[in-house]
């Protein structure tokens, strides 16, 4: 009797350990799924959010800097209009020019014969 009793009582363990673990799988598998659809939901409904606010920043960028150099367009035509650094670049170029033309002139009066200091340079390398 004592040994029926003992049977019963392991069966219905094993049946409850069972069923309990039945319960644990059902339970892992439904949180897999929970899961995943969060995680797809947070790829379809996030995913476009950050493009967006990617591309807002961009945008936003894009402005300031354009804003950026508007000022310092307006500031640099100031302070030519006042006289300030009012050399203009075809100013500068042509003092350049009259630069070299004045170099290559005196070279050519060197005594030595060389035609330019960077002729000579580069024919003894």
């Amino acid at each position: 009797m004592v040994v029926a009793m003992s049977v019963v009582m392991l069966k219905v363990l094993v049946m409850v350990v069972a069923m309990s673990v039945a319960v644990v799988m059902v339970l892992v598998v439904v949180m897999v799924m929970v899961l995943v659809m969060v995680v797809t939901m947070l790829v379809v409904v996030v995913k476009p959010l950050v493009m967006v606010l990617a591309m807002s920043v961009v945008v936003v960028m894009v402005m300031i800097m354009g804003v950026v150099l508007v000022v310092v367009r307006g500031m640099s035509e100031k302070k030519q209009e006042k006289g300030h650094n009012s050399k203009s670049f075809d100013q500068i170029n042509l003092k350049l020019t009259q630069i070299k033309v004045h170099s290559s002139t005196t070279s050519q009066r060197n005594p030595r014969g060389d035609r330019c200091i960077f002729a000579s340079a580069t024919a003894a390398n």
